[in-house]
Parts: structure tokens; sequence; C-alpha cells
């Protein structure tokens, strides 16, 4: 075969790779969030690393932009609601609201979140280092958030069927959250 030749099937090998290539994963991601779940129900699995046990609960949850608010249905009963720099906790005997300039640690999920689910790469980029992944067509984002006095090593967000999402919060000492967000009907 000659010269030429090996040339002209080298590139039309890699043109073919080139086209049959998959989406990027900040385009996956990016078309998620036109179908993200901004409103519908939440399951959670809370699993302590020291105990061995895990609690689940279940909600509603409401995400706009500068507000997230996770309403559980099952005991603990009770509302948490972050409006940007308030966490708003009503319990069934009780109301609390932190000031998250006092306890920044405090608001840097609900911000993560919030980022998240509007598609703020900027925003996101100064709360947390991030990585957009792709593998065997679907994405995920792994983001290790930047307060270093914070126990979360790790978060990680993956799509899910029907427009939902996972969203994996690990802790340092072991200790992790599965919180899996469903769209409303």
């Amino acid at each position: 075969m000659t010269l030429f030749k090996r040339w002209w099937l080298f590139c039309l090998l890699v043109s073919m790779t080139v086209e049959a290539s998959p989406e990027s994963a900040l385009q996956q991601y990016q078309r998620w969030l036109t179908q993200a779940p901004h409103k519908g129900e939440f399951s959670e699995i809370r699993h302590d690393a020291l105990l061995g046990i895990a609690h689940q609960f279940k909600g509603d949850f409401e995400a706009k932009e500068d507000e997230v608010s996770l309403v559980y249905r099952n005991p603990p009963a009770g509302r948490l609601h972050y409006t940007g720099d308030r966490l708003h906790i009503q319990l069934p005997d009780k109301q609390h609201t932190v000031e998250l300039g006092d306890a920044p640690e405090a608001g840097l999920l609900f911000q993560i979140i919030s980022a998240l689910f509007n598609g703020d790469l900027i925003r996101l980029e100064q709360l947390a280092a991030y990585q957009l992944v792709s593998a065997d067509g679907t994405w995920r984002m792994i983001l290790r958030p930047g307060v270093q006095s914070w126990s979360v090593s790790q978060i990680l967000l993956e799509p899910q069927k029907g427009g939902g999402a996972m969203l994996t919060i690990e802790h340092d000492q072991g200790d992790w959250r599965k919180i899996q967000l469903m769209r409303g009907q």
C-alpha cells in the first residue's frame, strides 16, 4: 500500500471517529438543565458510618433561582428553606433561622445545589472545585467544596432516568447522604 493510501485511510478513520464521538459532558449537563427537576419529590438516605445505620426520609422539594426548600413528610416532619443568606428550619414545635454569614458551612450545600440546578458554573466554581466527566454516554459532576473546615469531602451529581437526579454527599469520616430528586407530576 502506498504512503498516500495509508495517509488517506488514516484521515478517513480519524474523521469517522470524530463524527461518532459522543457529546461532551458539558453539553449533556446543559441538556439535562432544560429538563432538570425544579419541583417534585425527594427520597433521602443518611448513612452513619460510626453506628453502621441508615435512615430514610421522604418529602417534597422545590428549587428556584436562590431558594431551595425541602419539606419532610415523615418523622422528623419539618421544612428546611434556604433563601440566599438565611436557612429557615421549621419543625412542628419550633422554628429557627440561621444567618449564613455566621455559619457559612451551613449554607454552602444549599448554595451549591442552587448553582447546580441553575447552571451557574461561575458561581459553582467559586464554591467548589468541580469536574464534569462523561462515561458510557452519561455525564456526572464531581465537586469538592472550597470550605476547608467542612467535613464534606465530595458531592456527586448524577442524572437519573425521567429527568431526575441523584445527589450523593460524602463526608470525611465515612458518613454519606444520597438524595434522589424526582420530577413532580
